[in-house]
């Protein structure tokens, strides 16, 4: 195969002895029973390069009786001195099944070891069994990490990779942007052919699909780069757009905002925008983050949910001291989502309950949209007084009245979500000076703890039929009924195919484009 180089450059520092010189010039001119000879010494000894070296040999049956068991143990010695050559070819053995048994976590285990000093093969190989799921709980955040630093290192199967997973929408949503810049690397820089060919190849296709202006861009910044750059991403990208599906398979059904009111990673929001979901995101700096639901109250309408990490800025809640009518507030949020990006408003607050007298809102005059719900009411000190929940139905208003009403919007009063916060144990801030910002010093504090949230269902929830599926078995429910058998994916079962094609696979052939073995 193409891609089964032994790759012949030891990896850490050299011994000194002339004996691994001899080893290396044998194996250079073809002679591996004479590098096997003039290595061993120097193996017998203990030394790392040596015996990792040795190990490949003996794997390859070359100038040797193949031993794969032979092999893994000398890979093992080396391996236990911290050469994360051998390191990562320990993981390989596990991950293949070389002289032990397969053992995906192992080999995890062991790539994870070389990969944390730099090893990009090991690197490569990490992120692809963190993008599968296959050595430990499925992490795409972390794959696309090790992909990166893999490629930017100069490791060309990395840059192949990472290519495809801007490509295929595996682990990121697709971004041919990206894509093509590390297609038109790998193409420029790999040494072997085929893989140089196969990167090509995707290049050309997704040049048929970026605008001019952005493909001359992303020319530049692909054809200026070289190991040890910043990132090329940096020249090109166009600003990330929020995935429309988990990765679960659940589809993105709805979103509001919310905004974080505990640095322990805590974030509140309405009840209604996250009711009913199967997988809840929330997005900081354009970065989706999973996050749990902790409590809500139906009632007010409101919502805890929690981040995985703690987080630098959090909000402050008002205080004891009621919100008077007439005082000037100010609405920041993410509305009309896919549209516009985060967007501040300010009005004043007109009136201390909601629809139908409701206690438990506020009406204020600041215009929201959809999307906004969630968001938080900021007072003139830029404390939380409230959550903005709800809009004024206009057109049913025109039909009953015969006039248009101008922002008339609603808020949950602070001091409810402050009761939900205080049942649920969260600790949060609340705001004591009353000194007054000005509108922009607001909304610019705002921005750093305003998130957007996100909804994601299984497909066809909404509507009137929903498929399930149960075990190995699929079958049509009503609407509603999944609650008994576990959702599948949201599509109907597809009909056999008798098409006997190749079937895609994320990053295909990448465990044949992997080094076979690293000395």
């Amino acid at each position: 195969m193409p891609y089964l180089v032994a790759i012949l450059l030891m990896l850490g520092v050299r011994p000194v002895a002339a004996d691994f010189a001899a080893a290396e010039a044998a194996e250079q001119r073809g002679d591996v029973l004479a590098a096997y000879e003039a290595g061993r010494t120097d193996a017998e000894a203990g030394d790392a390069p040596c015996l990792n070296y040795l190990g490949v040999i003996s794997e390859r049956g070359r100038g040797v009786t193949r031993n794969a068991t032979e092999a893994v143990r000398l890979f093992r010695l080396a391996a236990a001195q911290g050469l994360a050559a051998a390191q990562y070819n320990v993981g390989r053995a596990y991950a293949t099944g070389l002289g032990v048994r397969k053992n995906q976590p192992e080999a995890a285990r062991w790539y994870r070891m070389a990969a944390e000093q730099g090893d990009p093969s090991a690197q490569n190989a990490l992120a692809i069994l963190e993008a599968t799921g296959r050595g430990s709980l499925r992490d795409p955040e972390a794959a696309l990490d090790l992909f990166r630093r893999a490629a930017m290192s100069g490791y060309s199967l990395a840059q192949f990779n990472l290519a495809a997973t801007f490509d295929q929408s595996r682990l990121v949503p697709h971004d041919p942007r990206r894509a093509y810049v590390w297609y038109s690397i790998a193409a420029r820089l790999a040494s072997d052919e085929a893989l140089r060919d196969e990167a090509a190849r995707g290049r050309d296709r997704l040049a048929q699909k970026i605008a001019l202006s952005e493909l001359e861009a992303a020319r530049v910044a692909a054809g200026s780069w070289v190991p040890g750059s910043p990132d090329p991403d940096e020249g090109v990208a166009a600003p990330r757009q929020a995935s429309t599906r988990s990765p679960g398979g659940e589809r993105l059904s709805s979103g509001g905002s919310g905004f974080i009111v505990s640095r322990t990673g805590v974030v509140l929001t309405n009840h209604h925008v996250v009711d009913g979901c199967r997988e809840v995101r929330v997005l900081r700096d354009g970065a989706p983050v999973a996050a749990t639901l902790i409590a809500t109250d139906p009632t007010a309408d409101l919502a805890i949910l929690g981040l995985r990490e703690p987080v630098a800025d959090a909000a402050q809640v008002r205080g004891d001291n009621p919100v008077r009518p007439g005082e000037a507030v100010v609405v920041v949020g993410f509305p009309l989502q896919g549209v516009l990006s985060s967007q501040a408003s300010a009005g004043i607050v007109s009136g201390l309950a909601g629809p139908r007298d409701d206690p438990y809102q506020l009406q204020i005059t600041a215009p929201v949209q959809d999307g906004n719900s969630g968001s938080p009411v900021l007072d003139a000190s830029g404390a939380v007084a409230g959550v903005v929940v709800a809009k004024l139905n206009g057109l049913r208003m025109v039909k009953r009245t015969g006039s248009i009403p101008e922002n008339v919007n609603f808020a949950v009063n602070a001091k409810y979500a402050r009761a939900l916060l205080d049942r649920s144990d969260v600790p949060y801030q609340t705001a004591t000076a009353r000194e007054t910002l000005s509108t922009p010093a607001i909304a610019e504090r705002a921005l750093k703890f305003t998130v957007l949230v996100q909804c994601f269902r299984c497909a066809g929830q909404n509507s009137s039929a929903i498929w399930c599926r149960k075990g190995d078995r699929r079958r049509r429910r009503a609407q509603g009924g999944c609650s008994r058998a576990r959702q599948g994916n949201g599509r109907a079962p597809p009909r056999r195919s008798t098409h006997r094609g190749r079937r895609s696979k994320p990053w295909r052939s990448l465990q044949v484009r992997q080094p076979s073995r690293r000395i």
